[in-house]
């Protein structure tokens, strides 16, 4: 396996491994969703880098790659959809957002995958993955439209959704560079997507650390009035 990619896997494996460790730690209960995510993230890097390096199927190593990858759009997706749902709690249409919102994504992927179809089945995918995490990244804004309309600054899940905000950006500026860069420097995109990746789970260890073995019973603070 070449050094950077067993050093790119390795950053990925002990950090995905940190935040679960943190999340076990406290707040699992309340974001389950990314225990499972990082979880996922591990098996899949796994068989990805064990089908190109050990077995040397690339084809193996794409269905791996693109599989992944579908899946942690997935996972995303429903995170930043239950986290606004959280977020909106007691309010009437609470339930009727999130279906709305999941609704966008399921349109984002029919017709990024209709509109953009081509033989070249890389470069077809690698728009799709593009469109969807613009379409997280928007659902990551209403997140945090609806964070800063609350009566109260939820620090830590306002932590969790930087770190995502990090991460759907990156991708988004990472995968249209690769998209017209030259081969010859399309490392470049690749370590940009990849460190802004890696940016996110430190925000999440951050995020979950900080509470410690023990959760704040007010994780809460009340915003000021001016």
């Amino acid at each position: 396996m070449p050094f950077f990619a067993f050093a790119q896997y390795a950053g990925s494996l002990v950090l995905n491994i940190a935040v679960i460790f943190y999340l076990l730690r406290g707040p699992f209960k309340r974001f389950p969703l990314i225990f499972f995510f990082c979880l996922l993230q591990i098996l899949l890097a796994s068989g990805s880098n064990f089908a190109l390096f050990y077995l040397h199927s690339n084809s193996l190593f794409l269905k791996w790659y693109w599989m992944g990858d579908f899946l942690a759009h997935l996972g995303i997706t429903l995170i930043i959809v239950l986290l606004i749902r959280e977020a909106l709690a007691g309010r009437p249409y609470q339930t009727a957002a999130a279906c709305g919102l999941l609704a966008f994504m399921i349109c984002v992927a029919v017709v990024s995958l209709v509109l953009f179809h081509e033989p070249r089945t890389n470069h077809w995918l690698t728009q799709v993955t593009r469109n969807l995490s613009f379409g997280e990244e928007i659902l990551n804004f209403v997140l945090w439209g609806v964070l800063m309309q609350n009566t109260e600054i939820d620090y830590q899940l306002m932590l969790v959704s930087a770190g995502i905000g990090v991460q759907v950006s990156g991708e988004v500026i990472g995968i249209t560079l690769r998209l017209y860069a030259p081969v010859s420097t399309a490392w470049v995109p690749n370590l940009l997507t990849y460190c802004c990746e890696i940016l996110c789970l430190c925000v999440w260890i951050w995020a979950f650390k900080a509470k410690g073995p023990q959760m704040a019973q007010q994780d809460t603070l009340p915003i000021r009035d001016h």
